[in-house]
């Protein structure tokens, strides 16, 4: 049995609050007393939105007409289902291009932007570069194919003709021979005049024609002017042309020996 010293010992121990056990654990628990409550998590943005449309803006006439380029700085707001419901403009550009890049951006649309896993509206920026530009020259048509080609000889020689020309009638289409007498041309199919032209020779009149899908090839033979190393130029008059007549009489006729009084006779006896 325990003594009532004992009995009033260990009930003091069970019902008296728990006392620190040093100095140390006394402090610790009152800072974490004294310790802030934690705040909520912030929203956190899980899918950032993507630009699915966008219209190219008009380049402000005034602008162009000085060839002024500029940098407009908008403020977008997105809607949760990635149409913009609002843009204003954070750096101005001036010269019209404000204007054009709000006009622009409002016809934008996104794929919507995700916070915490859901569609939520959103506000980014956007920087739209106006850049002015010389205008380009039209590109030029592709070439014709290559369709009437071939060479140009001298006749008797053979001899290429460099630099002799041909000319297609009618057009301003010409070619001029290389070295080895060749030429090329492009042309449309059907028919054509061809005129080959040297100072030295004779001009050559021809006549050709093209089918579609095909390629004619010539040789052209052209007369010289001159013959050998010298030139001989005969020049002669006129042949002047006699003519005689001659009447007879019938008595004549048919004294005439021989013609038994026929002065049919008489004719066929005459001189030619």
């Amino acid at each position: 049995m325990y003594s009532p010293a004992l009995r009033a010992a260990a009930a003091l121990f069970l019902f008296a609050p728990l006392a620190p056990a040093s100095a140390q654990e006394a402090y610790e628990g009152a800072v974490r007393r004294d310790e802030p409550k934690q705040e909520p998590p912030q929203p956190q943005m899980t899918k950032a939105p993507q630009l699915l449309r966008s219209v190219e803006p008009a380049f402000p006439p005034e602008a162009a007409a000085g060839q002024i380029s500029g940098d407009v700085t908008l403020e977008i707001e997105i809607a949760a289902d990635g149409t913009v419901s609002d843009a204003a403009v954070v750096t101005s550009a001036g010269h019209g291009f404000d204007e054009a890049a709000l006009a622009a951006v409002r016809q934008f649309t996104f794929s919507p932007a995700e916070v915490d896993g859901k569609p939520a509206p959103v506000r980014i920026q956007y920087t739209q570069h106006f850049v002015f530009e010389e205008p380009k020259a039209p590109a030029a048509p592709p070439p014709k194919p290559i369709t009437f080609k071939g060479r140009i000889l001298e006749r008797g020689t053979r001899k290429p003709l460099a630099g002799a020309a041909v000319k297609v009638a009618g057009t301003e289409l010409a070619a001029v021979a290389d070295e080895s007498g060749r030429f090329e041309l492009a042309l449309d199919p059907g028919p054509f005049d061809v005129e080959v032209v040297d100072p030295a020779h004779l001009i050559s009149y021809n006549h050709e024609s093209l089918k579609a899908g095909e390629s004619l090839e010539v040789t052209y033979y052209l007369m010289p002017k001159k013959f050998g190393l010298y030139e001989t130029v005969v020049r002669s008059d006129r042949e002047k042309k006699e003519v005689t007549r001659r009447t007879l009489q019938r008595e004549e006729l048919e004294k005439v020996p021989g013609s038994f009084g026929d002065p049919i006779r008489v004719l066929q006896n005459l001189p030619g």
